[in-house]
């Protein structure tokens, strides 16, 4: 008795059926985790960027503040720049305009005197809130600068 070609084919691949999609399953899955973490990480690169813009975009408006502290008189210098003065309430405008780019912003300035040579001391503390953060914690910069009475 002759067993045909077929008959003898099925008999050895009996234990094999599958084999061959198991493998493609797997490696489908092993891609997909490799895509999804590459997605993750987008993410939070993106969330990141955004956070230093925002952080650079503060540097830049106290530094700005503080630069006009330096030009103006330095005699003056709580008259304009105290919580009521009118150059800090023309910075605090500025900061909440749209063109700022810092979200729910509010500013905090702090001038005291230093001993006679030294001058002022200057401490600007910067807030704003992330848009995407549902926490309800904001960030802060701080700034302290020392602006002398008498420059050279």
């Amino acid at each position: 008795m002759e067993m045909k070609l077929s008959q003898r084919y099925q008999k050895t691949r009996t234990g094999a059926h599958g084999f061959v999609l198991l493998e493609a399953l797997i490696a489908i899955l092993i891609f997909s985790l490799g895509i999804l973490a590459l997605v993750g990480m987008q993410a939070t690169a993106m969330k990141f960027s955004v956070e230093s813009k925002y952080r650079a975009d503060a540097s830049f408006l106290v530094n700005k503040l503080i630069a006009q502290m330096w030009a103006d008189d330095p005699s003056t210098l709580v008259a304009n720049y105290a919580s009521a003065g009118p150059k800090f309430i023309a910075w605090k405008t500025e900061l909440n305009s749209a063109l700022s780019g810092l979200p729910d912003a509010t500013a905090d300035i702090d001038i005291t005197d230093i001993p006679a040579p030294q001058g002022k001391r200057v401490t600007v503390t910067l807030s704003w809130r992330h848009p995407q953060d549902p926490s309800t914690q904001k960030r802060r910069y701080v700034t302290v600068a020392q602006i002398p009475v008498n420059p050279p």
